[in-house]
């Protein structure tokens, strides 16, 4: 994405991901105690199974840092990048909107520790927990006010999602992102 400020022109990584495969028990960190897993999230999809990939057939670098983030913005002349999960993708496919809101609210708090409240380059966009409308309201408001994020993202597919996303019981969380 591209933008004008002035006379200069400002680009802007609008979809850069967080490896959060890698960061698993980072995260559990986060988790309700008696909760924690190593596994927070589910495998998204046969798509975007990760364990078929051969080690060091991924791009870029190997679960980069804040710094490493921030590196790779002055290197190519970004101003900044929005963050997004990588696993955390697969938050649709939770059956139990329990471990929905936890799971989100340990990915989004782990997003801000490690990443966006390191260097105001880093911008967060936040997971929500779809299964439960009110979370998801809750979590979005959260996200945005506590931890700066831009917005929250919604799975398009899985099994948490009970209807399409632009049904009536979902303008609860468009109404509060305006």
């Amino acid at each position: 994405m591209r933008g004008s400020v002035g006379n200069v022109t400002e680009i802007i990584d609008a979809d850069g991901h967080v490896d959060d495969i890698a960061d698993q028990e980072a995260i559990a960190k986060y988790m309700p105690p008696g909760n924690r897993s190593s596994q927070s999230f589910p495998v998204l999809d046969h798509l975007h199974f990760h364990y078929l990939r051969p080690p060091g057939n991924r791009a870029g670098l190997e679960n980069p840092g804040p710094q490493e983030w921030v590196g790779f913005l002055d290197e190519t002349g970004i101003s900044s990048s929005v963050l997004y999960p990588t696993f955390g993708l697969a938050v649709g496919r939770f059956v139990s909107h329990h471990w929905a809101i936890a799971a989100c609210r340990a990915y989004n708090t782990w997003l801000y520790e490690k990443f966006t409240s390191k260097n105001s380059r880093l911008k967060g966009m936040a997971l929500l927990p779809i299964q439960d409308v009110d979370a998801a309201v809750v979590e979005l408001r959260r996200a945005v006010n506590e931890f700066g994020m831009l917005g929250g993202m919604l799975p398009s597919n899985g099994e948490g999602i009970k209807d399409h996303l632009g049904a009536k019981m979902y303008w609860p969380i468009y109404e509060e992102a305006e």
